[in-house]
């Protein structure tokens, strides 16, 4: 059994104050990459962003504290990791492609539902009613944001829940894994897992590059660097301080900066995004639900629960 001390009141507010700072990140690459997919294939820029990603997390698997910890049990974490990484990605953005921006949007965020649900049923974690009331609330702000579903339900919705669902396994399987191994480790190698299948798929298309040019060139690399080494590999190392279920809901802020920065970045055909009533109203729920179950996060809690915490850590090999 390998079982980790409490993480302090003080390394949850950097643990999630880092995951608020990338989320932000990750909003801002929402109007970036939708800039750059309109110009080049979509495939080329995740390979090259990814492959600028691992070149930047390379020097991380070198070190000796990460490479003594080598093992068969952390290179399948690794493997596991990054394959649902890549699958997710793919699935989301196959998924856009036969499906609308809205009904992606939307399907995307039910992520912020499904962390919980798998935290609860696949170990057991005891979720307290104010975090399932924190991601109830935010769920239905992202939905008042993005307008739900449209349409009839297609194909491209079913790909899309895939990838949501993609998404919640790897982050609660980063904060286990992140039990058991060393993060910055972990988080570097699923990095170079997902780069390596990235470009295997990139190279069954030829290695396209049509429509690239070198002006793309700022926006990859700012995505190779903030939006995937940062954000995947930093994202490992804070699930080890926060639980699954609180960064997933800092998470669901992506659509309100993503909103946010819109307003002032114009998109591929020239023009900036206008904020409506329902956008207002949408954000508004969505930083409520996050606030309630941030203030119930940092309660201590008291030792029956914490024991109970304790047991299910252990009976799952915690």
């Amino acid at each position: 059994m390998n079982k980790s001390a409490e993480p302090t009141t003080r390394q949850q507010v950097f643990a999630n104050g880092y995951m608020l700072f990338q989320t932000m990140i990750w909003g801002l690459s929402f109007i970036w990459t939708k800039n750059i997919n309109a110009e080049m294939p979509t495939i080329a820029y995740l390979a090259l962003r990814f492959l600028i990603g691992t070149a930047s997390v390379l020097p991380l698997l070198f070190m000796r504290r990460i490479r003594s910890a080598y093992s068969p049990a952390f290179f399948r974490a690794s493997l596991v990791l990054g394959g649902l990484l890549f699958a997710s990605m793919m699935l989301q953005t196959y998924g856009l492609n036969l499906t609308s921006v809205t009904n992606s949007s939307f399907i995307t965020s039910t992520t912020v539902v499904i962390v919980p649900i798998f935290e609860r049923v696949l170990f057991k974690k005891k979720l307290s009613p104010a975090l399932w009331a924190g991601v109830i609330i935010a769920f239905a702000g992202i939905a008042v944001l993005s307008g739900g579903l449209s349409a009839t339900p297609n194909l491209g919705d079913v790909l899309t829940l895939l990838c949501a669902a993609g998404y919640a396994l790897h982050m609660v399987l980063a904060a286990e894994y992140g039990k058991q191994h060393p993060t910055e480790g972990l988080g570097a190698s699923q990095i170079v897992v997902a780069a390596a299948l990235f470009t295997a798929v990139w190279g069954a298309y030829g290695f396209n590059l049509d429509g690239f040019r070198p002006g793309l060139l700022v926006g990859i690399v700012f995505m190779g660097l903030a939006g995937t080494s940062l954000g995947f590999a930093g994202m490992v190392v804070a699930l080890k301080y926060t639980r699954p279920s609180i960064a997933g809901l800092i998470c669901a802020m992506e659509p309100i900066f993503a909103t946010m920065f819109a307003l002032f970045i114009p998109g591929a055909d020239g023009t900036c995004e206008t904020i409506t009533l329902r956008t207002g109203l949408g954000i508004l729920t969505v930083l409520a639900g996050v606030a309630i179950a941030l203030v119930d996060s940092f309660k201590p809690r008291r030792p029956a629960e914490k024991a109970q915490a304790e047991a299910a850590d252990y009976s799952n090999g915690g």
